[in-house]
């Protein structure tokens, strides 16, 4: 992976031009990818993954409120598809904010570009960070496209926790390059470590994202949903849904599992975050 440092550097007084700008756009991209996660783990859990059955749009339109003025439209899709509004705008509101996120991240590429010669930032980074979002969003069409394959959204998910770590570590960087924080003289760092580091984000990353999904049934089948049951005349007869309380069990679950990930990390965090320079050569 390409560093978002750039090879060379100009006098500690002197920031590179756009390096503020980027700095502050790096941040701001943090703070919104980790609202579209939190808004994806609540598409999730209230089943809103197929709120709308198209993509980009919900039933061709903007928003599900267009699609409820236009007379006929929600039928024309898939017949007995049920039209649920709260679920459309959950789902909607996540694509919106998605959209919003990869807007700021053409942008962080485009002011890469637009002073490579400066060099605040690797422009091969600013590359890799919008060719992961933009392969992200194709994921989040293939999610609605296939009908929410367990695959395709575990994928998602760890797209999504991929470019915060990208985004993440882009705003520490610039703190550097802004001499926001301030390198300690005679540190070094210590190349294996620094691997390593990266191997357990990336398993503790994946680990969440199938452990957060439906392919979590197929392993643990004490998640498997129960045999639809069956009246005297074998007819199938609808399941009863579990009581309010449960719901929320499950989701106090889930947020103690992204908790408990996101400990895991800390360490790993935290030691990005000190001001420690490479070595010199």
């Amino acid at each position: 992976m390409p560093d978002p440092l750039p090879k060379t550097a100009l006098p500690a007084s002197v920031p590179p031009s756009g390096a503020v700008a980027l700095r502050r756009l790096a941040f701001g991209s943090v703070l919104l990818c980790l609202t579209v996660i939190i808004l994806g783990a609540w598409v999730r859990l209230t089943d809103a993954g197929l709120g709308c059955p198209d993509w980009p749009g919900c039933y061709g339109h903007v928003t599900p409120a267009g699609a409820e003025k236009n007379d006929g439209k929600i039928e024309s899709f898939s017949p007995g598809w049920d039209y649920d509004s709260g679920k459309a705008w959950r789902e909607m509101i996540h694509r919106y904010a998605a959209t919003a996120l990869g807007l700021l991240i053409v942008l962080i590429t485009a002011i890469a570009i637009a002073y490579r010669r400066e060099k605040p930032m690797s422009v091969v980074y600013a590359v890799v960070l919008l060719a992961t979002v933009v392969f992200q969003g194709t994921l989040g069409a293939f999610t609605v496209w296939w009908l929410v394959k367990p695959l395709v959204v575990v994928l998602h998910l760890a797209g999504g926790l991929t470019t915060l770590s990208l985004l993440f570590w882009l705003w520490l960087s610039m703190r550097r390059t802004t001499r926001v924080v301030q390198p300690v003289p005679g540190a070094t760092r210590i190349a294996a470590l620094d691997r390593a580091r990266t191997a357990a984000i990336a398993a503790t990353l994946m680990m969440l994202a199938m452990s957060a999904n439906p392919i979590s049934v197929k392993i643990c089948p004490a998640n498997a949903p129960a045999a639809t049951p069956t009246n005297s005349e074998g007819e199938n007869t609808p399941p009863k849904r579990p009581p309010p309380r449960h719901t929320a069990v499950i989701k106090i679950l889930a947020i103690n599992t992204v908790i408990s990930s996101e400990i895991i990390k800390l360490p790993a965090i935290i030691s990005l975050m000190l001001p420690i320079p490479r070595p010199k050569i």
